[in-house]
């Protein structure tokens, strides 16, 4: 386990211990500390619980022609993005850092559809 991982696992324990969240060991955090850990069945928990954000928020772009369903899975990628990017010692939840995680994803690879398409559009 690497150093940054290694913070996050003990920190939760604090966090776990401190009063703030009772848990029952399937909380987000949890879960997070768990793939730290290296469970990779606990990181697959947390895409299972928030691939239907990701294809929520791909859906916001359905108006401009774009691949929702690309913009779905890039919205999957933002979830591992929060699970590298959550710090346990700050007071934001994993569920506000993968909500940001998820809508920079998706918003880049719209913007990235967008900008090919127009891009194919003067080719022509």
């Amino acid at each position: 386990m690497h150093a940054r991982a290694s913070a996050d696992v003990q920190a939760y324990e604090g966090f776990q211990t401190s009063g703030r969240a009772a848990d029952d060991g399937r909380s987000d955090e949890a879960l997070v500390a768990n793939w730290h850990r290296g469970n990779p069945q606990a990181g697959m928990e947390l895409v299972d619980r928030y691939t239907a954000l990701a294809e929520r928020t791909a859906l916001r772009f359905r108006a401009d022609d774009v691949d929702v369903r690309a913009l779905g899975q890039a919205g999957v990628v933002g979830v591992f993005d929060a699970l590298y990017a959550f710090d346990f010692e700050d007071e934001e939840s994993f569920r506000d850092v993968v909500g940001r995680c998820i809508e920079r994803q998706v918003e880049a690879a719209a913007s990235r559809q967008l900008h090919l398409r127009d891009r194919v559009a003067v080719a022509d």
